[in-house]
């Protein structure tokens, strides 16, 4: 979702390419059909249909590794309910109860991916520690291998779609999804190979490629979830702070760029930004020249929607020109602001 106050900006920007003007001068989603869904029910489809034939496979052939996988492509299919809810979440329009709209949503669902994630690394690190100490001979191995290589296969397609999906939409939880498939095609190459060794002598080499798929997992999960927590508690790159600030000391007029903060709302970024403009200045030419800033980096700065620019006179500029002394009034005891 994406936000825009006082904004009267009606030039085609790049950026915003899939928003639309509203009837309350907000940008809303261009259209109802949100192209992330197919892909993001194409692949929750796929999974879901072979996770369950390589869950029996696995138990049929008793390997351990193509259990712990199947088990986890499972996992995946519940992993995208999360991503199905802030695709819906997002595309609610702003409330007076959620006057930003509902855009971390998305956040909390690429969280929600995660925690599924680690569960499913859980699990199979469990059932591999089982293998390790009760290894077995893996049945029909022509049958489980053919289950693995066809794993392989699904997850390479699931995550190529979730991966070409997202960056198109700059959609960071179906990007997280995405990449993590493709480590999951790379680790059912593992559980092949673990499944093909058991017959020359070596069953714990199934048990062993269950233990790297439950690493692999929890690597993927944490190194993931840092970005998100970020972004979830209003963290921002510096870099995009300094950006605003340069590009708003390039329009003409601006003298001095004090306060600068931005924070993301799903894939939206919202900024405030204090300005230092000449005294001489009537209210109607300070509006024109925070029209002009707001111009400028709504073209230069990417995915910005909601800009709040605060004008200050030249002498007093800063918070402290914004302090209340210390005063009484009402009964109220002596108190500033």
């Amino acid at each position: 979702m994406c936000l825009s106050r006082h904004h009267h900006h009606h030039h085609h920007h790049p950026h915003s390419d899939d928003f639309f003007r509203g009837p309350e001068g907000s940008l809303r989603p261009a259209s109802p059909d949100n192209p992330l869904l197919w892909p993001v029910l194409g692949s929750s489809t796929l999974l879901f249909l072979f996770s369950l034939p390589e869950i029996l496979s696995g138990e049929m052939s008793r390997s351990r590794g193509l259990v712990a996988d199947g088990l986890h492509n499972l996992l995946d299919w519940a992993g995208t309910l999360p991503l199905l809810f802030g695709l819906w979440a997002e595309r609610r329009a702003p409330s007076p109860r959620f006057p930003y709209g509902l855009g971390k949503a998305e956040t909390l669902s690429g969280l929600g991916v995660l925690l599924m994630v680690l569960a499913s690394a859980f699990m199979t690190l469990y059932l591999s520690v089982r293998g390790l100490f009760s290894p077995s001979p893996v049945r029909e191995p022509l049958l489980a291998m053919g289950i693995a290589l066809a794993s392989v296969a699904v997850n390479l397609l699931v995550g190529g779609l979730q991966i070409s999906s997202g960056r198109r939409a700059s959609h960071p939880a179906l990007l997280a999804s995405g990449h993590h498939a493709l480590t999951d095609a790379g680790i059912a190459l593992g559980v092949l190979a673990g499944i093909a060794a058991t017959p020359l002598g070596y069953p714990r080499l199934d048990a062993l490629a269950g233990l790297l798929l439950g690493a692999l997992l929890v690597r993927s999960a944490l190194s993931g979830g840092g970005a998100l927590l970020i972004r979830l508690l209003d963290g921002i790159d510096p870099e995009v702070l300094d950006t605003i600030k340069r590009e708003a000391e390039a329009v003409p007029g601006v003298e001095e760029v004090g306060e600068v903060r931005a924070r993301w709302i799903g894939r939206a970024l919202a900024a405030e930004i204090r300005l230092t403009v000449p005294d001489r200045l009537d209210t109607r030419q300070a509006h024109q020249l925070a029209q002009e800033v707001r111009h400028r980096l709504l073209h230069r700065i990417e995915r910005l929607c909601d800009l709040l620019v605060h004008i200050d006179p030249r002498g007093e500029s800063g918070e402290a020109f914004h302090r209340i002394s210390a005063h009484a009034h009402d009964g109220l005891p002596l108190h500033s602001h």
